[in-house]
C-alpha cells in the first residue's frame, strides 16, 4: 500500500476508531492493522502499550482462511498482560476489489463488569435467605409492607405488572387488601390509592363494590 492509501486508511477509519474509545473511556483499546505492511496505523486508548508502527503479529495464512469466512471474526478471549480479561472482535477492511487491506480490531476489558456483576450481586443477594428475612416481631407493625408483599403476590398470579394492571385487577388487589384487615388502619387508603395509581374516590368505590360481593 502506498503512502498515499495509507494515509487514506487513517484518514477513513480514525474517526471510528476514536468514536468507539470515546464511548467506552478506559475499557476499551481499538486498533486499526495495515495488512499490507503489517503494521498498527492507528491506535486509540493504549491500554496494550503498543503504538503505531509496532507490528501487528497478526498470522496472515490464519486471518485468510477467517477473512474466507465472514468480514468479522469473533467475539473472542484475549489476555491483558497485567492478567485481566478481554473479550475482542475485528472487522476486515476490504479495498474496492475486495481485498483485505485493513483489521479494525476493538478489545474490551470485561473485568470491570465482573466486579460491577459481584458488586451488584452482593448487595442484591443475601448469604442466608432464610436467616436474615426480617424478624417479625420488628416489622409486625409496618402494615405498608403488607401492602406490598400482597400487591406483588397478586401482580405475580395474575402473570401483570403494575403498569399492565386494569381494573378488574385492581379489583382483585383491594380485596386481598381488604381481607387482611388493610383498609381497618388510619391512612392506609391513601397509600393504597397512590401506590395503584387510582383516585381515594375511586379506591371507596372498588371497596363497596368488592364488599357488597361478600
Amino acid at each position: 500500500m502506498s503512502k498515499t492509501h495509507k494515509h487514506a486508511l487513517y484518514q477513513k477509519y480514525k474517526p471510528i476508531c476514536s468514536a468507539i474509545s470515546n464511548l467506552f473511556p478506559g475499557i476499551v483499546e481499538v486498533v486499526l492493522h495495515d495488512l499490507t505492511t503489517q503494521k498498527i496505523v492507528h491506535i486509540e486508548n493504549p491500554f496494550s502499550n503498543r503504538t503505531p508502527g509496532d507490528d501487528s503479529l497478526i498470522n496472515m495464512n490464519e486471518l485468510g482462511a477467517d477473512a474466507n469466512k465472514s468480514d468479522v471474526l469473533g467475539p473472542y478471549k484475549k489476555i491483558h498482560i497485567d492478567g485481566t480479561k478481554l473479550k475482542s472482535i475485528s472487522s476486515i477492511v476490504r479495498d474496492d476489489n475486495q481485498k483485505p487491506v485493513a483489521l479494525l480490531c476493538i478489545n474490551l476489558k470485561t473485568d470491570v463488569f465482573s466486579e460491577a456483576s459481584n458488586l451488584l450481586a452482593s448487595l442484591i443477594n443475601l448469604p442466608n435467605e432464610q436467616a436474615s428475612s426480617s424478624p417479625d416481631s420488628l416489622f409486625s407493625e409496618d402494615w405498608r409492607e403488607q401492602v406490598n408483599v400482597t400487591v406483588k403476590t397478586v401482580l405475580k398470579e395474575r402473570n401483570i405488572n403494575l403498569v399492565a394492571a386494569k381494573r378488574v385487577d385492581r379489583q382483585v388487589i383491594i380485596a386481598a387488601l381488604n381481607n387482611i384487615g388493610i383498609f381497618e388502619i388510619r391512612g392506609s387508603t391513601d397509600y393504597v390509592a397512590n401506590a395503584l395509581g387510582i383516585s381515594r374516590a375511586n379506591l371507596y368505590q372498588i371497596l363497596k363494590q368488592t364488599k357488597n360481593r361478600v
